[in-house]
């Protein structure tokens, strides 16, 4: 949920070893060194840590309002992402989390939101090289300003928000009770400027910086269902003894299945009585893969080969 590069203190201080862990993509980083030490670069591996909304008092304070929005999940919430996914005008919030459930969808049902209009950009660079004359296809970097009266907004085109996320492309800008924009402006990164009359709420104009004329749509908003019904399991039963197992997915040629052979063995020699197994995605790798990679890499786990605890776990997935 947040960034650690503004952090006064962004390292551990207990003094681990984290060459124990492995290698971890994402979860943890031993990269950084300090004084010819790997540092462990991670925080707030506790857990049960709720989500924290707070709402800018003009500028002036914050208010904790939390537990009001709904969103003080206890799923340690690593990064997150604004879009209407309804298309009713309201930024909805999806949210990514390092413990399950992994992924979030919150619904933004707040009252009386007011009107919005939308504006997609679409950048003048045709070509996978930089360009100094045209901006980037995805319209990065743009700065749209709306007119509303006497008041005017400005919104930035950003390719990343917070913690490893990006929000929709798709500019989202509330114009509270104005039944319309009274103009629309975009300043392109190239230095080009594209400029759009009249914008009546709930509309999405997509402006094309080689395009003069721009594309108007009337958005509908979506029939989402009240109630999903989840599909019945099957029960995956290994027919081991073990109250823990821990099943991680295999491709022999996959570096991280290869990286996190060091931390499953550190694990298995620190949780008594844990099963390990390993089930192979890949359908073209048999016998003779599995073999080369157990001898070149001593895995701790056991390969699932057998057809009928693929099985299960494919009934499992599906």
């Amino acid at each position: 949920m947040r960034s650690d590069s503004n952090l006064s203190k962004q390292f551990s201080e207990e003094g681990v070893d984290v060459r124990q862990y492995g290698v971890m993509p994402g979860v943890i980083d031993t990269s950084k060194k300090v004084d010819g030490n790997p540092v462990l670069r991670s925080h707030s591996f506790s857990g049960k840590e709720s989500n924290s909304v707070f709402w800018n008092q003009g500028g002036e304070a914050f208010k904790d309002i939390s537990g009001l929005t709904g969103l003080d999940s206890l799923a340690d919430g690593r990064a997150f992402a604004f879009f209407d996914f309804d298309r009713d005008g309201r930024n909805d919030v999806i949210l990514t989390n390092t413990n399950e459930p992994q992924l979030q969808l919150f619904r933004n049902e707040i009252e009386e939101p007011g009107n919005a209009i939308r504006v997609k950009l679409v950048g003048g660079n045709l070509t996978d090289q930089v360009s100094e004359e045209w901006s980037p296809r995805d319209g990065i970097g743009a700065h749209v300003l709306v007119d509303i009266g006497k008041k005017t907004l400005r919104r930035e085109l950003r390719a990343g928000d917070g913690f490893a996320a990006q929000n929709s492309e798709t500019l989202l800008i509330g114009i509270g009770n104005a039944d319309h924009a009274d103009e629309v402006t975009v300043f392109w990164p190239s230095g080009k400027k594209s400029e759009v009359g009249m914008v009546k709420a709930g509309d999405l104009v997509t402006i094309d910086e080689r395009v003069d004329e721009v594309e108007v749509l009337k958005i509908a908003r979506s029939v989402i269902p009240e109630r999903v019904v989840s599909p019945k399991l099957n029960r995956l039963d290994l027919k081991v003894g073990q109250e823990l197992n821990v099943v991680v997915t295999l491709a022999t040629w996959c570096p991280v299945c290869q990286g996190e052979i060091a931390h499953l063995k550190w694990l298995s020699k620190k949780v008594e009585g844990l099963g390990l197994y390993a089930f192979p995605i890949d359908e073209k790798e048999g016998e003779e893969e599995w073999r080369k990679f157990e001898v070149a890499f001593k895995p701790p786990y056991k390969i699932l080969r057998e057809v009928t605890e693929r099985g299960e776990l494919e009934a499992l997935m599906e």
